[in-house]
């Protein structure tokens, strides 16, 4: 083999190595979630979730945005369509960031499934709810309760992160590619 073909699978194995921590990121360890899961169905068992969450909603799961770097403190951002507010604030499209894994306490919700959603504001004024008692399918103990229309506006849904994950890879390697290019052209030095 030479050292030109050499030297460019060095590089090529560099920039797909550096790709590759990009995407996985420096990964925390694991964490097992440590509640069990919350299946409101009650008024007993809502009347707890209402009281400590700052805002209260209903509304169908219209998208779910992964995070670019993984990890146990990675959140994921779900935006619901929102048709009902019985507490707190919320537009039309509300997003909702959880932990990106259920081992992590994140909420596995279904797509275009309609929730009673007990979020909490964190630091930042957005919203996080959790496995423990952060969701649950809507039952008709909700309708018992006033609730009042959203506020309008809020985010468009948003999609999985994977094609941006793609893209940062195929970036990586197309940067790898240029600099193998760039670095042949250098050593080449044309004939007289």
């Amino acid at each position: 083999m030479t050292a030109r073909l050499r030297a460019l699978l060095a590089l090529l194995l560099a920039g797909c190595g550096g790709a590759a921590l990009l995407v996985v990121g420096a990964a925390a360890p694991a964490s097992a979630c440590d509640c069990s899961v919350v299946r409101a169905t009650t008024a007993a068992d809502t009347g707890p979730l209402r009281s400590e969450a700052d805002v209260v909603l209903a509304g169908t799961l219209v998208g779910r945005r992964e995070p670019l770097l993984g990890g146990a403190d990675a959140l994921a951002t779900l935006t619901f369509e929102v048709d009902t507010v019985y507490k707190g604030r919320a537009t039309r499209r509300q997003q909702v960031r959880t932990p990106a894994d259920g081992a992590s306490c994140g909420l596995e919700l279904e797509a275009d499934r309609r929730y009673l959603v007990f979020a909490t504001a964190d630091g930042g004024g957005r919203l996080v709810a959790e496995q423990c008692g952060g969701a649950t399918p809507v039952t008709q103990v909700a309708a018992t309760w006033s609730g009042r229309a959203p506020e309008p506006g809020g985010p468009s849904a948003g999609g999985s992160v994977l094609p941006a994950a793609g893209t940062l890879v195929a970036a990586s390697l197309t940067v790898g590619t240029v600099a193998v290019l760039v670095r042949r052209r250098r050593r080449f030095t044309p004939p007289e």
